[in-house]
């Protein structure tokens, strides 16, 4: 059995947190992210440029919906 105390618990949350937004977020990944997504670039009516993630692949690659 996992002898874990509650400060143990709370820094593997975090830690796990981080991480996760490491590989989802952060530009460093990128090359991670590559195979799965791609960044589409969209002007709104004001002229500002938002980003957006789009998955892009077919089968095992659109592991999303």
């Amino acid at each position: 059995m996992l002898d874990m105390t509650w400060i143990q618990l709370v820094i593997f949350v975090l830690a796990s947190f981080r991480l996760t937004r490491l590989i989802v977020f952060d530009s460093i990944t990128w090359f991670i992210r590559k195979p799965f997504m791609h960044i589409v670039e969209n002007t709104d009516e004001n002229g500002k440029i938002i980003r957006q993630m789009a998955i892009s692949g077919t089968r095992v690659r659109r592991w999303s919906k």
